[in-house]
């Protein structure tokens, strides 16, 4: 069975400004679809599966090129920045 999977746009800094994010979910959304033939043998007929149904291939997840995982310290980082970005600008530094 297939579970739903967290992808790298949920842990990337642009997540919320992403050109390609629509793009790139429905790239990644249509390699988990990919189905592959699979020969008759004595047990059963031939038949179509999805790769990722397949026990032992790993799961095939997209890398995209512009991806910058978020962590702790961008997280903590950005909102000190913006603090010191606005007090400068209140003191005209």
């Amino acid at each position: 069975m297939y579970d739903v999977k967290e992808t790298s746009c949920s842990r990337c800094v642009h997540k919320d400004v992403c050109l390609y994010k629509e793009q790139f979910l429905t790239a990644q959304r249509t390699v988990n679809e990919v189905t592959v033939a699979i020969p008759a043998t004595d047990e059963n007929g031939a038949g179509v599966t999805k790769i990722r149904d397949i026990s032992w291939i790993e799961s095939i997840e997209l890398k995209c090129k512009h991806f910058y995982q978020e962590n702790w310290y961008y997280s903590w980082r950005q909102p000190l920045i913006d603090t010191i970005t606005t007090s400068n600008e209140k003191l005209k530094f």
